[in-house]
């Protein structure tokens, strides 16, 4: 008979003698048991060694179950810390991000407000009178400050209204060819806004440089301070009374 209807497995064999469970047994061509004795007591000898085997191998089965499904437990667990490690982690990571972020914005804030108030202090806008401005260059003058130089310069043309801007390079340390192209086309600018520019304090050195590099100042009208320039205005008192000078038109 097949194994799935098996002696040992049937609820009715408990109400057979144990001599017809063991013959039924033995005549079974299927069953791994081998009960080829004839005698009842050896065969139940067997039986029983075979079962108490079968039962071992059982409760190691069990253990060895319990084991694994303790480990299960245990990665289970770990698994569940692991996540909430991770939570944890990208939460710090997020939070983290967001900070840095506000820090670099609030540094560029700050970066730029402070570059805004180097330019004032630097390149600043300074009405002498209603349609007059003087603009001092000091320091290095780069293509970024020529760039933003005149982005204001011609805001503050249109706003104040100026006709004229002195523009002051006594405190000019240091140009080149590219920056002085830039600073040309700044002058070009402003004429075609309809103001006049005047030069004024000009480096010997930068006068030198500018020949050699063949940079053009056609056009532009030049002065050796800024007292003159400012007579040449109309601003008489800032120099010898004596020598009488026109206001500009």
């Amino acid at each position: 008979m097949p194994c799935n209807e098996c002696i040992f497995l049937r609820h009715s064999a408990e109400d057979l003698p144990l001599r017809e469970v063991v013959k039924i047994a033995r005549d079974c061509g299927d069953c791994g048991l081998r009960l080829a004795t004839a005698n009842t007591e050896e065969g139940v000898q067997t039986l029983l060694s075979r079962l108490e085997q079968a039962s071992h191998k059982i409760r190691t089965l069990e253990r060895a179950q319990r084991r694994a499904q303790a480990e299960v437990d245990n990665l289970r667990n770990e698994y569940t810390h692991m996540e909430s490690r991770i939570a944890v982690l990208e939460h710090v990571r997020d939070t983290s991000a967001r900070e840095a972020d506000e820090e670099l914005a609030r540094r560029r804030e700050e970066l730029v407000r402070r570059t805004n108030e180097l330019l004032d202090t630097s390149m600043p806008i300074i009405p002498v009178e209603q349609t007059i401005a003087v603009l001092p260059i000091i320091g290095t003058f780069t293509l970024a400050r020529a760039s933003i130089l005149q982005e204001r310069l011609l805001v503050s043309i249109n706003r104040m209204g100026l006709k004229i801007v002195i523009v002051d390079l006594t405190a000019l340390r240091q140009l080149e060819a590219e920056t002085a192209a830039s600073l040309s086309k700044l002058f070009a600018a402003v004429k075609l806004l309809g103001a006049t520019i005047l030069c004024c304090g000009l480096p010997p050195e930068i006068a030198k440089f500018a020949v050699i590099a063949g940079i053009d100042f056609q056009g532009i009208r030049m002065y050796q301070t800024l007292a003159s320039a400012l007579a040449e205005v109309g601003f008489c008192r800032l120099v010898d009374s004596s020598r009488p000078h026109e206001r500009l038109a």
